[in-house]
């Protein structure tokens, strides 16, 4: 207010000396001259409040111009309410304790709207016991309760001051609604980035009713990935049995046929929810350092030495739908194109928006394919209608033909080669005739046959052919790929003929082998390893102690003893093997007498 009005009054001190006409004639003409207020009404003065702001202005400078602040500025006329205080006062309560009981509602109030309590005449409710408690504590009571009651009752108005403290509750119970409506956000740019450097990915379930080959309704599932340089949509529909939900091979299959498309190819960057459905993306990093030689402008990447070192997915925050931006395009595409087809039921199958109003809705009428036919429709109908946003006014496809005049060239990568990177990985033993056993199914390759009793890595493909299994060594060596094995019938003569086949395959594999070799002498070849060491040290003793002395005679009688002959260890062994047999002649009874 004090720059408004010193603004007027330099409109006259400025063009005119004081004390002259021309000062007179200046006032009167700024003066008449409707003018807008610093609140931005119109406003007109006066010649005598004109003058007095000038005379202000120049005895005190800007606070000439300055409203005065009134005798009682910050001091709080009234506590809680009118009638509260001057209860209070003809009670002999203090200003001071009168204040601190009205801080301490005040707290109260705000740890109402802090709790969720719902709305303002439920906080007034919930917080007057405490008020009375405070209030009768301070010395006023009064013998009728509800006198009472109205004497306590906090106004509205006190109340409502604090609402702003229901934030910290939407936070804690409600993280969705607090992010669409309280979290802070930022503008980003998307005009500069290229086709397929910002991919964003999602699962959705799409607001139609269809029918499944057993007649049961269910809603199609889409796995959707979203170009952000274009707003290009890559769209896979899958109508799941029931009780099944996406699953990772579901996202794998759609993330393979989007990058072996020469219209879109490998993505620089990924940007997903933090669904289950998400968790293959390691393998995704490695995949993208293959587009190394692509120039990559990235804004809020992380820091990194080089482009090939930068994180190539990014996770969107939990509870944060906002900051998806595939959700704004699939939010499109639900209004813009889905609702024109049979089977729309506009995001609540319960409201029953479609033909049957009031009545359960009317399923698409096709099958799968006939779905799919008929979304494809529609999504080349989205991609050829002009968009606002960073598009300007143009379709997704004028812009990727904006891009593609420019110089854009798609590096796409082959389907094969990727079902072998998103597999599932398992160690197995080789078994007899080159076998694996995965899934209670023996899988089997000739490959494997002179691998038996070795341990191999199984990589199964997680879409396409999953009947095909790529074999690798521990050292991540490829060896073969490995199919279901056949079982014949018992006595089919083709059976016969196989097994010998496999064992031909196997002396062929064996002879092969050996053709490398040659036999080492075990022997020789130990006497090699003693030689190349050289002979065992020897030590040297420092005598002989004795044990016992009776048994050190006993072993020099056995040093010095002649050594006896083998002839006469002949006769001692028959003259014992005789002495035996009597023995077993005579009659027990004598011997034991």
């Amino acid at each position: 207010m004090a720059m408004w009005r010193l603004s007027l009054v330099q409109q006259v001190r400025q063009t005119t000396a004081p004390r002259t006409p021309d000062r007179a004639g200046r006032i009167r003409e700024v003066a008449g001259t409707t003018t807008w207020d610093w609140r931005g009404r119109p406003c007109t003065l006066s010649e005598r409040t004109l003058c007095d702001w000038i005379a202000r202005y120049e005895a005190r400078g800007l606070e000439g111009v300055m409203r005065k602040a009134p005798r009682n500025a910050g001091i709080r006329r009234v506590c809680l309410s009118r009638r509260w205080d001057d209860a209070m006062r003809q009670a002999g309560v203090s200003d001071a304790q009168r204040a601190e009981i009205t801080e301490t509602v005040r707290g109260h109030v705000r740890s109402a709207w802090r709790s969720g309590t719902p709305s303002w005449p439920t906080v007034q409710l919930n917080v007057l016991p405490k008020v009375v408690g405070l209030t009768q504590a301070a010395g006023v009571d009064l013998p009728d309760p509800k006198a009472l009651h109205e004497l306590c009752e906090v106004p509205r108005r006190f109340i409502e001051a604090e609402r702003r403290y229901t934030l910290i509750a939407m936070k804690e119970q409600d993280a969705a609604g607090f992010a669409a409506k309280v979290t802070p956000r930022i503008h980003r740019d998307r005009s500069r980035l290229r086709p397929c450097e910002w991919v964003a990915g999602d699962v959705h379930h799409i607001d139609m009713i269809v029918r499944r080959p057993d007649g049961t309704e269910c809603t199609p599932k889409a796995v959707a990935w979203l170009d952000l340089a274009t707003n290009r949509v890559w769209l896979d529909v899958f109508i799941m049995p029931k009780g099944e939900m996406i699953r990772t091979e579901h996202v794998i299959q759609s993330f393979v046929g989007m990058c072996s498309d020469p219209n879109w190819g490998v993505p620089s960057r990924l940007y997903l929810d933090n669904g289950s459905e998400y968790k293959w993306t390691n393998l995704v990093n490695d995949i993208a350092k293959l587009k190394r030689f692509v120039v990559i402008d990235v804004y809020d990447a992380p820091k990194c030495k080089n482009d090939a070192d930068a994180k190539a997915v990014q996770h969107a925050l939990p509870y944060n739908a906002q900051a998806k931006v595939i959700e704004t395009s699939f939010a499109t595409i639900e209004r813009v194109v889905f609702s024109q087809l049979p089977g729309y039921i506009g995001g609540n199958r319960m409201q029953k928006k479609t033909a049957n109003q009031g009545r359960a809705p009317k399923p698409f009428p096709g099958d799968e394919a006939r779905l799919k036919e008929a979304i494809a429709t529609g999504m080349a109908y989205y991609h050829a209608k002009p968009q606002a946003g960073h598009l300007n006014g143009i379709s997704p496809n004028d812009s990727l033909a904006n891009h593609i005049g420019a110089g854009w060239r798609s590096t796409v990568l082959d389907p094969r080669e990727l079902a072998v990177a998103f597999s599932r990985k398992i160690v197995k033993p080789v078994r007899a005739g080159g076998t694996l056993r995965l899934d209670s199914i023996n899988f089997r390759a000739d490959a494997l046959q002179s691998y038996v009793g070795s341990r191999v890595i199984v990589r199964q493909p997680l879409t396409g052919d999953r009947n095909t299994l790529f074999v690798f060594t521990e050292y991540e060596d490829f060896i073969c790929t490995a199919g279901p094995e056949t079982t014949y019938v018992f006595g089919d003569p083709r059976g016969a003929g196989e097994q010998s086949r496999r064992a031909k395959v196997l002396r062929t594999d064996l002879a092969a082998m050996a053709a490398g070799t040659e036999r080492i002498d075990g022997e020789q070849a130990m006497a090699n390893v003693v030689a190349l060491h050289g002979p065992a040290p020897t030590a040297q003793s420092d005598g002989v102690i004795s044990i016992n002395p009776e048994y050190s005679a006993a072993a020099q009688m056995a040093r010095t003893a002649p050594a006896r002959s083998d002839g006469e260890n002949d006769r001692n062994a028959e003259q014992r093997a005789l002495l035996q047999r009597l023995v077993d002649m005579l009659p027990k009874e004598r011997l034991a007498g």
